[in-house]
């Protein structure tokens, strides 16, 4: 098997982790199609045909770093990188930032009909 990139093993990091092509471009920086050309590039280079068979000998082949490797270094961040970062948080842990279900609203009480009207029929 031919050595992969380095942006190549991170993609199919990603991958496994289950991040779709979106998912990992937000979280490396760079475009989903770029995403897809890496990962693409990764499986010709394993000899199989699909994103999740190349995360898999991957990772059987212990291919990847840590996740924290991946992730830049901590450096002084405009607004819009606080928000990529944010944005990258709640992709890793769902839970945080999530939005509580909203209350159940009650059901209507059926209506009555008014005094001197008959009950219609429910069809």
């Amino acid at each position: 098997m031919k050595t992969l990139s380095a942006r190549e093993t991170a993609c199919l990091e990603w991958v496994a982790a289950g991040k779709t092509s979106y998912e990992i471009g937000v979280i490396l920086g760079i475009s989903a199609r770029t995403v897809d050309y890496h990962i693409h590039n990764a499986c010709s280079k394993m000899g199989v045909h699909s994103r999740q068979t190349a995360a898999t000998l991957a990772l059987e082949r212990g291919l990847f770093p840590t996740i924290a490797e991946l992730l830049p270094p901590d450096r002084r961040t405009s607004s819009h990188e606080r928000d990529k970062q944010v944005r990258i948080q709640n992709m890793l842990n769902p839970a945080v930032g999530a939005v509580p279900a909203p209350e159940k609203i009650p059901a209507r009480a059926p209506r009555t009909p008014a005094p001197g009207r008959p009950a219609q029929s429910p069809l």
